[in-house]
């Protein structure tokens, strides 16, 4: 039967893209030149070339704890949950559990197609903006190898195999990093090393028709080890994905569903270093965090307009031991949950003349349940906390509406948007301590709302095109960790926090405003070319109540300035490029007392054509050894995001 269905299936391209795989007109494109150039290596350096977008802690998956990874755009942060929905061929990376993203599971050898659409989007969790990412497909094989010194190793390979009238893309990288000292010279004691990172990914996709349909089978790995740089600061994670996405173009019904299940499993551990940091102590051991996604998104298109619905489900726990005596934890902490959103949405998408209209919109009903935290002693297990949360729910809902007016080589566009975030299961549930600090979780906390109006226009005229948009965003209900006392003493939901601690707890603030520019500019002409991406965010707390005292501030991690410039020149398969990155300065704290300077880096990345089918490849990272902070220790060391680092490559296709 199955035999028959397939003998009578119409001939079909299978392309491996999504039903509408165009961007909107303001949208900042990379592609897979701009992540063959990196000088790292690493995504986080593709991602934070565009203007306006950061991760909460400048340093990458290298050196920085994972927790501290969530994406912000706009200034629009505050935590390390992303408040931006990031997806990998229609499938959420966002962690179940704390809302970060991974960044050793994206590896750019994998990278398509990334396109940044600011403002709140019509999903779940886009409170501030969205980001796609399609994968390869059917690429030509290719090897790569870096060497950075020591036992730095920079591996992947990508490549498809034809099958039928499908083809299986596969792609996979190694990755091992040794060679950065996080905390400065000046600041370091006997116990600060180099930081350690080893990480492997892998990802498949079978794209094949069946019955007139295209069938996008994925899967996807990720093992990654890493520490902060000295002992008891190590943690691991691992996560496997399962995506099956059904599209049909050109039926008379053109239909796109997206099913997937995610699979996380994280372990760290937190060490307090001494005040001449010369030796360590293991204070927490968060042995086991289990954490599955699991949803499904589905559109039809009938003309210019689509009706869809969707359901994701997330669950997640985590079981942590601390309080240690004599280098012996003496108490144990478990707690999780389960978070649901069901939702309805509807598009419609249309031009006439020179005008296009975008609208869309998204109804979601979510439900929190099964929320629980338990603190016991190990030594007689006696409960010192054993809370039950109440199931809440609710509904929330999104919209964008885009105009887009061409004019000659001018097309003028304006964008009025709202979205939502629900809470993390790690911000509802888990407290945490970094240092002598001590954050509550809240499990009343609501979801965050924002909303926002963008004004642009982009012009094109040979060798030269620019866009440029104006924008006001605001999120509120803002979540943010506010600090309530200073110790000794003790408080709810942590206990006893020391004098030299802080005690703080996960708070909906009044909102954080933001108004701003972006601007993505490009010159091409023949062998040479070049980009400038600049944004500028001025992003403010409306804080009232117990955060009154930091009305008006920055929120913690938010750059004013951040943006690119990269010029290159290109012949004959060689290429030499240089991009200058800003890192805007920014604040550590909420009371805006603990700055981070602006820096300057400068990298560079050659490519020298040997043969058709190889090629040598010299990078440099931060050619100038510029001071990028990214945060300060709770002794006050300052800890730097990257070095001066070089690679010496080789890319072979066979």
């Amino acid at each position: 039967m199955i035999a028959a269905l397939l003998a009578l299936q119409p001939a079909i391209v299978v392309t491996g893209e999504p039903l509408a795989p165009d961007a909107p007109v303001a949208a900042i494109v990379l592609d897979q030149d701009d992540a063959a150039t990196l000088a790292s290596g690493r995504s986080e350096e593709l991602l934070t070339r565009a203007p306006n977008l950061s991760t909460f802690r400048r340093a990458d998956a290298r050196s920085v704890h994972p927790t501290s990874q969530g994406l912000i755009l706009r200034g629009l942060g505050g935590n390390a949950a992303s408040r931006v929905a990031l997806t990998i061929d229609g499938v959420p990376q966002a962690d179940p559990f704390g809302g970060w993203t991974n960044f050793a599971a994206i590896d750019p050898v994998a990278l398509r197609r990334l396109a940044i659409r600011y403002g709140a989007d019509s999903e779940p969790g886009a409170v501030a903006g969205s980001i796609a990412i399609d994968t390869l497909a059917q690429s030509p094989r290719t090897l790569r190898a870096a060497w950075g010194g020591g036992d730095s190793w920079d591996l992947s390979n990508a490549g498809h195999l034809k099958i039928g009238e499908g083809f299986l893309q596969t792609m996979s990288s190694f990755r091992e990093d040794d060679r950065l000292i996080p905390i400065l010279p000046a600041d370091r004691g006997a116990a600060d090393r180099r930081a350690q990172a080893e990480q492997r990914a892998g990802r498949w996709r079978f794209v094949h028709p069946l019955v007139g349909i295209e069938a996008q089978a994925g899967l996807a790995f990720f093992a990654d080890e890493r520490d902060r740089g000295f002992d008891g600061s190590d943690s691991k994670a691992t996560g496997r994905d399962l995506s099956l996405r059904l599209v049909e173009r050109d039926g008379p019904l053109p239909f796109e569903l997206t099913g997937w299940w995610q699979d996380r499993d994280f372990r760290t551990r937190f060490a307090a270093l001494d005040d001449a940091r010369a030796t360590t102590r293991v204070v927490l051991d968060q042995y086991d965090v289990p954490a599955t996604g699991l949803g499904v998104e589905g559109q039809v298109a009938l003309g210019a307009l689509s009706l869809g619905a969707g359901w994701r489900r997330s669950e997640a726990s985590v079981a942590e031991r601390f309080f240690f005596v004599d280098a012996s934890p003496t108490r144990e902490r478990r707690a999780g949950g389960a978070a649901r959103i069901v939702g309805l949405h509807a598009g419609y998408a249309d031009t006439a003349g020179d005008v296009d209209l975008d609208l869309s919109g998204r109804l979601d009903w979510w439900r929190l349940g099964e929320g629980f935290r338990t603190v016991f002693a190990l030594a007689d297990e006696t409960r010192l906390e054993d809370s039950l949360f109440a199931p809440r729910d609710g509904a929330a809902w999104s919209a964008r509406a885009s105009l887009a007016h061409e004019i000659g080589n001018t097309t003028l566009f304006a964008t009025a948007h709202r979205g939502w975030r629900l809470p993390t299961l790690n911000e509802l549930y888990r407290p945490f301590r970094v240092g002598a600090d001590a954050t509550a979780a809240n499990e009343a906390l609501d979801p965050e709302t924002s909303h926002g109006l963008d004004l642009g226009a982009r012009w094109a005229s040979g060798a030269f095109d620019l866009g440029a948009t104006l924008f006001w965003q605001r999120l509120d209900e803002a979540v943010t960790n506010v600090p309530l006392a200073t110790g000794p003493g003790q408080f709810p939901g942590v206990g006893f926090v020391s004098g030299a601690g802080v005690y703080a707890q996960r708070r909906n603030v009044d909102a954080i405003t933001s108004r701003g520019i972006e601007i993505d500019a490009g010159w091409s002409s023949g062998e040479v070319d070049m980009r400038l991406l600049y944004g500028f965010a001025d992003a403010r707390l409306d804080a009232s109540g117990d955060a009154a005292a930091f009305d008006g501030n920055r929120p913690v991690q938010a750059p004013r300035h951040s943006g690119s410039l990269t010029g290159g020149w290109g012949r004959d398969g060689h290429r030499l490029q240089l991009t200058a990155r800003l890192d805007g300065a920014r604040f550590d704290d909420l009371a805006n007392e603990e700055r981070l300077d602006a820096a300057l880096s400068l990298d560079a990345h050659a490519r020298i054509a040997a043969h058709a089918k190889l090629a040598f490849e010299l990078r440099a990272e931060n050619l100038t050894d510029a001071e990028v902070l990214t945060g300060f220790a709770s002794d006050g060391a300052r800890e730097r995001a990257r070095g001066r680092s070089f690679w010496l490559g080789v890319v072979f296709t066979p």
